[in-house]
């Protein structure tokens, strides 16, 4: 007699019926779906066929997990290939030789920049940094510039602030005053701290 197990339906109303390894079961299945049905007569006492393999889709299984592992080699195929193509391209360093970060800008415009300086302490109100550039580009430029207040010989950074411009044609200058923001538990900024920029960040005017 044959071992319990899954065997094809001997009344062919389902792929497959539990045989218990003494008798027919209700219990059938088609296509990987596994129901109940009462067996009807005749019906074989036992089963003379070979054994059937049931998967219950596990092929579909099989296939989804492929087809998601092939989609995240192709991604990392894709990031693979575009930092190949960056580290490729030849630009101006992000940091200059007096550590000067271009930020986002396309290119090195320190020299752009050129007085940066902490104004006298006013009689009322906060301290402000006095900032001028000269575009030195062949194009109308918008400029995003951090300077760090600290004291002359560098030794002490009190605190950081930001100036911008806007459309600045080729080869003009223009100035900026901005306000230097420090917090209460902060250390002053003394009346002989510099501002010196550590961002310049260069980018085309729209």
């Amino acid at each position: 007699m044959a071992g319990a197990g899954w065997y094809a339906d001997p009344s062919g109303r389902h792929e497959q019926r539990y045989f218990d390894g003494g008798q027919w079961t209700a219990t059938v299945m088609s296509r990987g779906v596994v129901a109940v049905d009462t067996p009807i007569a005749p019906i074989a006492p036992w089963p003379v066929q070979t054994q059937v393999v049931v998967k219950q889709n596990h092929g579909c299984l099989w296939a989804f997990g492929i087809a998601g592992a092939l989609v995240v080699a192709a991604l990392a195929a894709i990031w693979i290939a575009a930092a190949i193509a960056v580290s490729n391209v030849d630009v101006d360093p992000v940091v200059n030789d007096d550590g000067v970060s271009r930020g986002f800008g396309s290119q090195d415009a320190a020299a752009d920049v050129t007085s940066a300086r902490v104004l006298p302490p006013p009689e009322r109100g906060l301290r402000q940094v006095e900032v001028t550039v000269t575009n030195h580009s062949s194009k109308r430029s918008n400029y995003s510039i951090t300077l760090s207040i600290e004291s002359p010989d560098g030794t002490m950074i009190y605190t950081t602030t930001s100036a911008r411009f806007s459309n600045i044609g080729p080869g003009q200058s223009a100035t900026v005053t901005a306000q230097i923001y420090v917090s209460a538990s902060a250390v002053p900024v003394p009346a002989d701290a510099v501002a010196k920029p550590i961002t310049v960040a260069r980018t085309a005017a729209t």
